[in-house]
Order: C-alpha cells, then structure tokens, then sequence
C-alpha cells in the first residue's frame, strides 16, 4: 500500500506539494496526486526507490546503477518536447529516492474509447501519425516505450493520445541495440489494428512467423497492408516509427481528397482536424527536421567538437562585424528559433479548451504566447484573431472586468470576420461577443451557422446550448446538450449546462443524474461540485449538500463553490459565515473580483451581519460599478435592471429603483429570478402588494420555495396573512 499523505515526509525544498492522495504502489515506483501550492495547478509525483539501504548503511552498487540508469532516463524524458508526451515539471532526489513532478492529465484510457468508438479509420491514422512522430523523437532521444497498449495511453478532455513520460523512464535504455525501437512499432501496429477491430489480434496460439490476423471488413486494404508492414517478423524489413508517421499521412491525405474535401478552408474541419489535419504536414515535416539534425549531430559529434573550436575563432575575429548586427539581433534571433505554426496553433487551441474545464489563468498565459506567435508572423491569421478574441473575453470574464479586455475581444472577433466570415472559430467569437451583449437572437444564427459549417467544433456547442439556455429555450436546449454529451464523449462542459437547465425546471433527480456523470468525466470540475450542491439543498438534503461542497472545496477552490457554501449559510441564518464565504467569491485569489452578482450577494449577507453595515454600502457599490458595465451594454437586460433596482433601493434612491423595476417589469420576463428581485426591490419599496404580485410570478416561473421561505427580506412579508395563500 501507499503510504497515507500524512505519513509522507518530503523535504523543505518540496514541502510546496500538498499531497491528496496515492495513486498506485508498485515496489520501486509510487504515484500521488499532489497539489502544487506555488503554482496552483494539480500534477502528479512519482518517486521512485531504486537503492535499497542495507544494514551496514551501504548502498547496493547494482541499485547505485539502477538509480544513475533512473536519472539519465529521466532527464532525456523531459527533454521531449512533442505535445502527445505528458510534461515532465521537475526532477528532484531526495532520501535516495527520484522524484518526477509530471502534469496531471484528466480523460480516459485509450482502450475504454476504442470499446465505444472503434473502426473510425480518420481517428486511428491521426493518433497513429501522432503516436509514431512522439516515438520518433523519443528512439532519437535513446528512449523506448516498451509497453505500448491502448490500456496504457490516455485519451484526453481535448480528445488527443498522450503518452506517459515515465514509461520511458522505467524502461530498460536502448544502447546500440534497435530491439526497443522495433518492439515499439510492432505494438503500434497491434495498436492500429485494436483501433479498427475493437480488440487486440490474438496471437498466443501462433507463431509470429506465420501469424495471420482475423481481418475485420471494416479494415480498408490499405490499412492490413500498414499493420504487416508494422509487425512484420523480421526486424530488419519492419517499419520503422519515422515511416509509420509518413504512410499514415499519406493514407489520409488520400482519403480526405477522395472525399471531395481536399481545401481545408472552405471545408471548416471540425476544431482537432482545423488544429491538427489542416497543419498537420507542416508540424510533422518541422519535427522530422529537428529530428534528422539531432541524428546527424549525434552521429558527427567529434565533428562538432572541432566545429565549436573554429566557430569560436571566426567569433573572436568578427567581433566588430557582430556589434554592428546588434539592432537587428532580435530579428535575427526570431528567425532562427525553431518555428511551426501548426503547433502554436495546436497548443493555443488545447489550452484554451482545456480552460473551459479548469479556469486556471496560466492556461490562458500560455495560450496568448502561442497566439502572439502566430500573429506576429501571420497578422491576417484568421482562426488565430477569433482564438484570440475567446481568449479576451475569457480573461475579462475572470479578472475584474477590466473594460479593456472586452474591448480587445470585440476588436480580435470584427478582425476576424473581416479576414473570413465563413470561418467557423470567427462566427462562434462572434457570438460569444453578442451574448455578452445580450443579443441572443442574433448570437444564436451565428453559432448555429458555425455549427453547420464544422458540426465537430465543440466550442460551437457549448456556445449554442449555452446561449438556448440564457433564452430559456429548454425544449431545444436539452436534446441539443444530451446530442452533444453523446458525440463528445469527454466533454463535461454540456453536462454542466444540462444539469443547470434541469435544476431551473426543478428537475432534481435528472440535475443530479448528470451532474454526477460529469465529476465521472471529470472529479476536479468546480462548477459541477456547485450546481450539484445547489441540486440537493434544493432537495433539503443539506448535509449532503455540504460534503459536496467540501470535496469541491478541497480538489479545487473555485468563486461557484465558494459562492454555494455561501448560499448554504445564508439559508440556515448562519450570515456571518455566509459572508466570510463570499468573501472568497470576490477575492481575487481564490474568486472572481469582477462578477457583479457575487459582490451583490456579498453585500446582502454583510447586511444582516450587526456592525457590517459600511462593509456592506461599499460592497454594494462595487457591484454597481460592475453591474453598470453590463447594463451599459445590455440596457434592456431584465436581470440587470431587476438586480439594479435592488441595490438602488437598499441604497435609498427610491426613484431610480422604481423606474428600473418598471423597465423589467415591461420586459414580461419568464425568469423566476426576476421577479425574486423585483419582489425583494418592492418589499424594501414597502410596496406590499406588487411585491406579492412579483413572488407569486417567481413562484408560477420556478422558483424553488424554499428560496422564499428562507431570505431573511421577507420575513415580514411571510407573516402575512395573504403570503400562505401563495404556499397553496
């Protein structure tokens, strides 16, 4: 067994991991889902214990070399540098154990995919061509997998193969020998054909010599004649990982200009073919280069060596000529820095995705320097102006609603559309833009037209089902989301959506169903642990609602979790925690420090804390700072303006507050919270009777009641006689 968290001592240099959990023990190898406190992101420890200390306090000389073999491994793995391998962080030593601080990759194994998925010809030559190009680089490297199966590859929330670093580490190195490199494209082809068939060939009742593979009919010619090319019994007439790389490129290039779609920018291929089909030659032919260099660098090092010696001569004599080059060195240097912009593209493109499921700024830090990349070199790029504009908005999203952002993001997605208006990436930047604006309607054509033209972007369907939702639009709204969860099978994002649609219609049980099978996909999800939350406390199950809150809390503290503890406190009347609570939904640290609504309900909870009350007018008028921003834009939004007319109200501007609850009440809103808001702004207006009129609405539009019977602003309200008759 792993030792428990609380039994692992790490030394001072890496007390900075927080360890929450052990993943595996294996002898010499133990796994551990860790936190990393420094730079707030999830990742995984391995450590390793190749010395065994005798009682003489000796070491081994046969676990000395092991540890060594270990080291030298390990330090080439992380010297790898193709997407599919998963990132070595850091390597450390310490109590004469390895240590690897490795990314931690959500998704699922590649074999659980193939169960459901298999015999996608595209699929399996993409991910071969990936598969083999990453085991190019490692055998140049001296680096073999030796276990390759579908058992062992993950298959990530972007939906790309990544390959465990480790693996390499723990595997025996090559020397001289070309056995690990051979054995590598042989479980490639295996693997190929498990993509096709379903399931691995077997081959224990047969002689490798004369192994002849069940063919499925769904296995093209071309492919059977891959697959014994890439198990061929005798070595030396194998493929090797280079060539499998160009023969399943070939094979799709083939096939997508059979299929009549051979120009990629009126086709729209769906977000992985536009990231990775599209500038897939240009990534390969750019590795493949790098590669060979580093081939012949190894083969001729002695030649090098004299090579330095006499570029160090010509240095000392061209001293004055250099000095005259310096003004123009930093072009110098950007042109001779290795450059592909299918891969700047590629990266930029992951990160961005996998932000919509773990908001971490770094993401978006990492996915404007891939961007800024391409720009700078391509200032007319398209698809990188629109994946910029997404970029913006999602940085004005999660700071303080710097109006700069926004700004930047309206800008990049007109850029955009200038540049290509049928470009699917410019029509879902577009949309996201007007639903800020609060223009559905108009959003909606523009994401349902980029869905049309790439039915696989899946950005398109989370634009689209989330914009039906905004509309309230359940009916089309939830088999759109349910359609989507079935495609994209590691998405969690529309299960998120679906859950929230389900719990606004009371929906309690299907909200749960959901929202539980989106912590399957993904356990780290924020926003699920929240809604789900919201879901049983709606239920009354408030103890259960509080666990799940905690186990959010302690995976990843997020605005939404903090903001459902927050909620969870104010319904019980414990307001000073509440407060406390969304303290943290507003602090920039751990919140959001631009969301309106939170320094709302932060204003509100501060208000029924004795002694607060300053802490609350300043609160308040932060989140009107916030609120005017969105209202300036969306001057007819029902939900601002009833929000608003709160504020103004506990502000004493009986006026304004007034004249803004009768411009959304005009609105003839079906949004149950809407009218909570105007019933709360009427009842602080002492306005008894409307206020009656607007919770009765809320009530008739799905408000769950115990909202109403638990906000401490109606407690008089609920004492009247004419409040019972709404119960009934």
């Amino acid at each position: 067994m792993c030792a428990a968290p609380s039994q692992l001592q790490l030394p001072e240099n890496l007390q900075h991991y927080r360890i929450d959990a052990c993943v595996l023990n294996a002898g010499v190898l133990s796994v551990y889902q860790v936190w990393d406190s420094k730079l707030h992101r999830a990742v995984q420890m391995y450590i390793f214990r190749p010395r065994e200390v005798h009682p003489s306090g000796l070491i081994a000389s046969s676990d000395i070399n092991r540890s060594d073999t270990y080291l030298q491994q390990a330090r080439k793995a992380a010297g790898l540098q193709h997407p599919a391998f998963i990132r070595i962080h850091a390597l450390e030593e310490f109590d004469q154990q390895l240590v690897l601080i490795t990314e931690a990759v959500s998704g699922i194994s590649l074999a659980d995919w193939i169960g459901q998925h298999h015999g996608q010809k595209e699929f399996a030559l993409k991910h071969m061509a990936q598969l083999a190009a990453a085991l190019h680089e490692a055998h140049v490297a001296g680096l073999a997998h030796g276990d390759l199966r579908s058992t062992n590859l993950l298959l990530d929330n972007v939906g790309a193969v990544r390959i465990s670093s480790v693996d390499l580490v723990l595997h025996q190195p090559m020397l001289e020998s070309n056995q690990g490199l051979s054995e590598d494209v042989f479980s490639l082809g295996l693997l190929l054909y498990e993509m096709m068939a379903g399931r691995s060939p077997d081959l224990s009742n047969m002689s490798l010599q004369d192994a002849i593979f069940p063919w499925h009919d769904c296995i093209s010619q071309d492919l059977r004649e891959l697959i014994l090319a890439m198990t061929d019994p005798q070595i030396k007439r194998r493929l090797n990982c280079q060539q499998v790389m160009e023969q399943c490129r070939a094979l799709l290039s083939a096939d997508f200009s059979s299929s009549g779609a051979a120009n990629l920018n009126s086709s729209k291929l769906r977000l992985e073919s536009q990231l990775e089909m599209q500038l897939e030659i240009q990534l390969e032919i750019q590795l493949e280069i790098q590669l060979e260099i580093q081939l012949e660098m190894q083969r001729k090092q002695r030649r090098r060596r004299n090579l330095a010696v006499t570029s160090a001569l010509v240095l000392m004599l061209g001293a004055a000529g250099v000095w005259q080059l310096k003004p123009h060195w930093p072009k110098i240097t950007k042109y001779l820095t290795p450059y592909s912009e299918s891969h700047e593209m590629a990266q930029a493109a992951r990160d961005l995705a996998e932000y919509t499921y773990r908001t971490d700024a770094k993401l978006l830090d990492s996915a404007q320097a891939h961007l800024d990349k391409v720009l700078e070199r391509t200032p007319d790029h398209a698809a990188a102006a629109a994946y910029m504009s997404i970029l913006y908005l999602s940085k004005y999203s999660a700071e303080k609603r710097d109006e700069i952002w926004f700004q930047k993001a309206m800008a990049s997605a007109q850029q955009a559309m200038a540049l290509d208006a049928e470009l699917a990436i410019s029509l879902v930047a577009n949309a996201r833009i007007l639903q800020w604006h609060h223009r559905l309607e108009e959003a909606l054509i523009m994401v349902a037209k980029a869905r049309s033209l790439d039915h696989e972007n899946l950005l398109a369907w989370h634009t689209q089902v989330s914009v039906l939702l905004e509309m309230r639009r359940y009916s089309e709204a939830i088999p759109l989301a349910m359609q989507g969860t079935n495609k994209f099978l590691l998405d969690r994002y529309l299960l998120d959506l679906q859950g929230g649609m389900y719990f606004s219609q009371k929906k309690f049980s299907e909200a749960e169903k959901v929202l539980r099978m989106s912590l399957q996909r993904q356990p780290d999800s924020p926003l699920a642990y929240s809604l789900l939350a919201e879901t049983l406390m709606s239920e009354g199950r408030d103890a259960d609602a509080l666990q799940v809150i905690q186990q959010g809390l302690q995976v990843r503290p997020n605005a939404n979790l903090y903001g459902a503890l927050a909620n969870a406190k104010f319904r019980t009347g414990d307001y000073v925690a509440a407060a406390d609570a969304f303290a943290q939904a507003v602090s920039p640290e751990r919140g959001i420090a631009g969301s309106y609504l939170r320094w709302f309900e932060y204003a509100e909870s501060l208000m029924w804390v004795a002694g607060r009350e300053q802490d609350a007018k300043r609160a308040y008028q932060r989140a009107l700072e916030l609120l005017d921003l969105r209202l300036n834009r969306s001057q007819d939004d029902e939900t601002l303006l009833s929000v608003k007319s709160v504020m103004m109200a506990r502000m004493g501007d009986t006026e304004q507050a007034k004249s803004l609850a009768k411009r959304a009440i005009a609105r003839q809103s079906e949004d149950p919270y809407v009218h909570f808001w105007l019933a709360y702004a009427f009842e602080l207006l002492h306005n008894r009777e409307q206020a009656l009129v607007e919770m009765r609405l809320s009530k008739q539009f799905g408000l769950p009641w115990r909202t109403m019977e638990t906000h401490p602003g109606f407690r008089q309200l609920r004492a009247d006689p004419r409040y019972a008759d709404l119960k009934s």
